[in-house]
């Protein structure tokens, strides 16, 4: 009778869920007694405490296990952890990038791979020597000159320490897996004798050469700086910015012109105008370049010569003609400053007329006029922007002067500093990357990146996005040699020695593991028996941080005491970063490794995510206020939450749209998830089926028990094969799409596990067999969530289980379960249950809209010789999901029932009925004929606006009509049937 009541929907039971008491008789033996007593607590909570991840992650480092490789034989899944700067904090870039390794590391060790993950740290050179010394200022007043390289060293070393062990905590923070026992610092001893090592066999490869060219410099660093280190700003005209050495903001975005007169002038404007935004480098200019088809200067071309006129000696300036000078711009004249323009030193290069002219060098390393360009006394030891001032000025007296014009130009800041990025010719290290030199041991003919460009068109290396890989061809093609000294004291010294003679002049440079190689290989290659006929002096510089990074994946394999490297850490299985270090971190590792192990690669896939924007898309700065600190998310809703919402995105794009909300979306999820399983853990307690951990044996159960199922369990069975195929596809090397698995994760669990199967084993109809559905649903669901949310999954699995164990640890997968629910996959069933969850979801929107006094008296009516469907096979369903009961029912189908029932068709055969007295009828067409009149409003100012046929509007327009004909047939089928 009870069950009677309850399936009419007249009696509701309630289960009161007492507190579900856990037995932590196994924890108890290998746990400290807080840590047992905590996690009690935690398990035994009424809500899901964030905080308590905090209590898994001191379980993890208590137990520090991880799985064991299935066989000797068997290669790991290995991968590095790109290192963070010791200079900061993780930000979201960070998060997104370590998250998604997390992800890939936990869902190889839990399908039975040994799976090893290297994480270190980067010393980062020119930063962190950037803010020691800000540091040192502002506590001592001294900067590193005064301190000495020594102590200098040392006091960085201590701060680098610091904030190591600060990035560490916040990295577990996270729930990170890493491998700490394997922890590695760019600047460590190891490390440094591997860099060393590169730089000696590169340098006697002729791969490493020492070469005067133009390179990126810093003045306020004095020293020569990476691409990557080069920020870009573009302004649209007069802009004041401030730079550091100067004590007033110096405007840009200002093209200037002046008169080069002619050496034989004869008037005041017989010259040349050219036009420029840096004047102050017409100190080190040394021709003036026109196009040579410019009827204006064609005559002038090899013919005429102009007088600088600010030289004190009178120099002259050759007319010169090249294709590459834009006739359009300016006065299409262009002034040649070979010493501090790429361009110009180009055109130079290319020009006969000029071999023979050496490029000045306006600027000192300080960003000071010097003399050597032959600039007027007056002008030289001025800060190169105040030169400007007084340059344009003289300009002005001498009559020379011909005005400025607002322009719109790409300023190059230093990252680091803040400085405008100068081209200076300097002295530096390189390496060669296209051709070789005659002693190189190169594969390829064509240099370095040759070779790697090669590795990726011939597929054995490949990139992920694929569009990258046209980006990387294209990159090898262009790139010119790689400058890799710097001017700084924190890094990796050069191994190398300037060879000079009794008489301190210099005979060469060689690259040594040690003053007494460097000694020894002097002497063999300048034929002297006693190192007292020359001197060894070594180079100051160090090397650029992206070298010694370069060669992570051999210094991880125990290069070069093992060579080949260890096959157990060489190659790589994967390297996931971000697209925007693709060229400065990912290229260069290919191209070191391959030059240091006879072409090997370092790894064969690469998997990019894009830049961390905030939700418009915006990179996110201080300066905008946009900036989304991830450890304060975590301090919100736990990691977990922010770890399913990060993979939530698709992060391969170039800019991943974050939006903290999904945060918040996902910390429902998993309140859900623990409200759920409070619910089920009773329910699987009485069945005998808690801590049950053995799928097969379930999955043994359930097929032995097939005829028991009702159309419920075999929906249920089949969704959970199709979550077990994406998870499973998305996290698999194949793919890597993860977000594709993450959001699948979240709607299986409450839209199909909570919305349905839930509400379904509520119903007294419910069974056995249902239970076991039920419990191999939630049990396969955390073995696929646990990657992305591993704090609440093992402590549920804690909760049922009451085991440390290993598989409790790593919520380990069955391959012959995975291969046996994937069989239960039954598209058809999915089809026809979706297709009654749908009328059913119509047959609510009914009951709502007529608002009966007892909605209990609201029914499914159904003729069996009409329905699409077998409505009894869903009694279930519809018990719990429609809070109503089928009645099956014979009627002429052209013809309304003749008693008090009002009947509206949901689909052939089947009908929402209730009785008219009891129904809000007239209400219900008022509140329709009220719908339909804001809809139809909308989609007309859609129609009559302006951008109404871009294709956005279209699609809004055609959502419009489809949701008026849906109300339409709605207030038709009331209009129908009147009270």
């Amino acid at each position: 009778l009870l069950a009677k009541l309850v399936h009419l929907g007249r009696l509701r039971t309630v289960r009161v869920d007492a507190s579900f008491s856990t037995s932590f008789t196994k924890l108890g033996a290998c746990l400290p007694e807080d840590l047992r007593i905590e996690l009690s607590k935690a398990i035994e909570s009424s809500k899901y405490q964030p905080e308590s991840a905090q209590l898994v992650q001191r379980l993890w480092q208590h137990l520090d296990k991880r799985a064991e490789p299935p066989s000797a034989d068997s290669r790991p899944f290995v991968l590095m952890l790109p290192p963070p700067n010791v200079t900061g904090v993780l930000h979201m870039g960070h998060a997104l990038a370590f998250v998604i390794q997390d992800v890939l590391i936990r869902w190889h060790r839990a399908n039975g791979r040994q799976a090893v993950w290297l994480p270190g740290f980067d010393h980062a050179g020119i930063a962190t020597q950037v803010l020691m010394e800000k540091k040192l200022i502002k506590e001592l007043g001294l900067n590193r000159h005064q301190i000495g390289r020594e102590k200098f060293l040392d006091e960085t070393a201590k701060w680098a320490d610091q904030k190591r062990s600060e990035i560490r905590q916040q990295m577990r923070v996270l729930g990170l897996s890493v491998d700490w026992s394997e922890e590695f610092f760019t600047y460590n001893e190891k490390h440094s004798r591997v860099v060393t090592e590169a730089f000696v066999r590169l340098f006697n490869q002729g791969l490493i050469y020492r070469s005067q060219q133009l390179v990126n410099w810093s003045c306020a660093l004095e020293s020569a700086i990476s691409d990557i280190e080069v920020e870009t700003r573009e302004i649209s005209g007069p802009t004041r910015l401030p730079v550091p050495g100067h004590s007033r903001p110096v405007e840009f975005g200002r093209l200037h012109r002046f008169l080069y007169p002619f050496a034989d002038a004869k008037g005041d404007d017989d010259g040349v105008v050219v036009a420029t935004t840096r004047p102050e480098t017409m100190l080190g200019d040394t021709a003036v370049a026109v196009h040579p088809d410019d009827a204006r200067y064609a005559s002038l071309i090899g013919r005429r010569q102009l007088r600088h006129p600010l030289s004190p000696t009178g120099r002259l300036l050759p007319i010169v003609g090249h294709a590459s000078v834009d006739p359009n711009f300016g006065s299409g004249a262009v002034k040649l400053t070979p010493g501090h323009s790429r361009a110009d030193f180009d055109i130079v290069a290319e020009t006969p007329a000029l071999s023979e002219t050496p490029p000045l060098t306006v600027f000192t390393e300080a960003g000071v006029v010097g003399a050597d360009c032959g600039a007027p006394a007056e002008l030289v030891g001025l800060p190169r922007f105040e030169a400007r001032d007084r340059i344009l000025q003289r300009l002005i007296e001498l009559g020379l002067y011909r005005g400025a014009e607002k322009h719109s130009m790409t300023l190059p800041i230093c990252s680091r500093s803040g400085d405008i990025v100068e081209q200076q010719l300097k002295s530096q290290w390189f390496v060669r990357c296209r051709g070789s030199s005659d002693n190189s041991s190169s594969n390829s003919s064509g240099g370095p990146a040759s070779l790697a460009g090669e590795a990726v068109r011939s597929g054995q290396l490949s990139i992920q996005p694929e569009g990258y890989a046209a980006d990387w061809l294209e990159w090898m093609r262009r790139t010119g040699d790689w400058c890799i000294s710097r001017q700084i004291w924190w890094g990796h010294r050069v191994p190398a020695y300037e060879v000079l003679d009794s008489n301190g002049s210099s005979l060469g440079w060689l690259a040594a593991r040690s003053e007494s190689e460097a000694a020894q290989a002097a002497r063999q290659k300048f034929q002297s028996t006693s190192s007292s006929s020359f001197t060894l002096r070594r180079d100051s510089d160090v090397l650029d941080t992206w070298f010694s990074s370069g060669l992570l994946p051999l210094s991880l394999a125990d290069w070069p005491d093992l060579d080949p490297p260890n096959p157990s850490r060489f190659p790589l299985s994967l390297l996931e970063t971000g697209h925007d270090i693709l060229f400065f971190w990912a290229a260069r590792m290919v191209m070191l490794t391959q030059q240091l192990t006879g072409g090997q690669l370092p790894f064969r896939r690469v998997l990019l995510n894009g830049l961390v924007c905030d939700s418009r898309r915006r990179k996110m700065s201080k300066s905008r206020g946009n900036v989304i600190d991830p450890i304060g998310l975590v301090g919100q809703g736990g990691p977990d939450a922010l770890r399913l919402a990060l993979c939530s995105h698709r992060f391969q794009l170039d800019r991943v749209a974050f939006d903290p909300q999904l945060v918040d979306t996902c910390s429902r999820l998993i309140n859900k998830l623990w409200q759920s399983h409070r619910y089920l853990r009773p329910r699987l307690s009485e069945a005998g089926l808690l801590g049950r951990a053995d799928p097969d044996q379930l999955l043994d159960e359930i097929e032995a028990a097939a005829g028991q199922l009702d159309k419920v369990d075999s929906w249920l069975m089949s969704r959970l094969a199709g979550l077990v195929e994406v998870c499973d596809s998305s996290c698999s090397a194949n793919s890597l799409q993860l977000q594709e698995a993450a959001n699948r994760l979240r709607e299986f669990w409450l839209a199909d596990f909570c919305d349905v199967a839930v509400e379904c084993l509520k119903s007294p109809l419910a069974g056995q067999a249902s239970l076991r559905v039920a419990c191999v649903a939630s049990l396969t669901f955390l073995t696929r969530l646990a990657p992305f949310c591993p704090h609440i999954c093992q402590l549920l699995w804690l909760a049922a289980h009451c085991d440390v164990s290993e598989p409790a640890l790593l919520l380990a997968t069955s391959e012959s379960a995975t291969k046996r629910l994937l069989a239960w996959k039954n598209r058809g069933c999915e089809e026809v249950t979706g297709f009654v969850m749908d009328l059913l979801a119509r047959f609510r929107d009914w009951r709502t809209l007529l608002r009966p006094k007892d909605s209990s008296e609201c029914i499914l009516l159904y003729n069996s010789a009409q329905c699409p469907i077998d409505a009894t096979l869903y009694s279930r369903l519809i018990s719990q999901l429609g809070r109503t009961r089928c009645q099956a029912a014979a009627f002429d189908e052209g013809a309304q029932p003749r008693d008090h029932l009002l009947r509206l068709e949901l689909c052939p055969g089947l009908y929402f009925a209730a009785p008219r007295a009891s129904l809000q009828i007239d209400e219900a067409a008022s509140q329709l004929r009220a719908r339909l009149a804001k809809q139809r409003q909308r989609r007309d100012d859609l129609l009559a606006s302006s951008t109404g046929g871009t294709e956005a509007q279209r699609t809004k327009v055609a959502s419009l009509t489809e949701q008026i004909d849906h109300l339409e047939m709605r207030l038709q089928q009331v209009l129908e049937n009147p009270s």
